[in-house]
């Protein structure tokens, strides 16, 4: 079977998104530093879903536990959310942020006394959408959220 070669125009438009994508990243320092690590099941959001979950955390929360989504954590950069907020996450490659807090989620029950029922916000993204995997971390975000939400 012959294939046929892509017309300037289909090049141009790869072009285009490799490009676009390329700036997105570029634009994030996380993204742009950090290589996900597939053992751990990590894989970092885009740059256009950070900055809507971002601008919704800022506008919606005081202090917001970010439950092994790293990407979020590290893109709320030196707001005065970040500085209340705390990120909750397996991978101890991130312990040297201000606002790390080690997280087994096997073990929610292990969340540090001073962190429970102190948060307002909790955004959860599990390794993994098995129901016992949810249920852990719905477990924890019982355990972190304010007892008034």
């Amino acid at each position: 079977k012959n294939k046929q070669q892509p017309s300037s125009d289909q090049l141009q438009k790869v072009i285009s998104e490799q490009t676009s994508v390329g700036q997105k990243v570029e634009n994030n320092a996380f993204l742009k530093q950090t290589k996900e690590d597939i053992k751990l099941y990590q894989y970092w959001y885009s740059k256009a879903t950070i900055d809507a979950i971002v601008e919704e955390c800022n506008d919606s929360a005081k202090r917001v536990a970010f439950l092994s989504t790293p990407s979020l954590y590290f893109s709320l950069g030196d707001s005065p959310l970040a500085r209340t907020s705390r990120l909750f996450d397996f991978d101890k490659k991130f312990d040297t942020a201000p606002g790390f807090v080690f997280f087994d989620y096997k073990h929610p029950e292990n969340i540090p006394k001073e962190y429970q029922h102190y948060f307002d916000f909790v955004v959860i993204d599990p390794p993994s959408v098995r129901d016992d995997v949810l249920v852990l971390y719905a477990k924890a975000a019982r355990i972190l959220l304010h007892e008034s939400r």
